[in-house]
């Protein structure tokens, strides 16, 4: 368990998908997170940083995430939804 930044299914695109009301939330490790929930190492060490600076990146990041940890209808949606990003 940590303090970090939300990623997988409580990002910003998959969070309004899903009831998270009782959910305990991945994060990545990070002093300036604001959510507590289990540690999920990101894909690169400086994550953290970089989606704090640029939306997109975070969101593509955590549709990873996603695909890394989540359930079969989860990652589902989130191929679906990384496939439109990238084009």
């Amino acid at each position: 368990m940590s303090r970090g930044m939300p990623t997988a299914i409580a990002g910003p695109s998959l969070r309004q998908h899903f009831d998270l009301s009782n959910a305990v939330l991945p994060v990545w490790p990070d002093a300036q997170g604001d959510t507590y929930g289990p540690s999920l190492t990101p894909l690169h060490h400086t994550a953290p940083t970089a989606s704090r600076l640029d939306e997109k990146l975070f969101d593509v990041l955590t549709l990873l995430d996603a695909l890394r940890i989540g359930a079969a209808r989860e990652r589902e949606l989130a191929s679906t939804m990384l496939l439109e990003r990238l084009g």
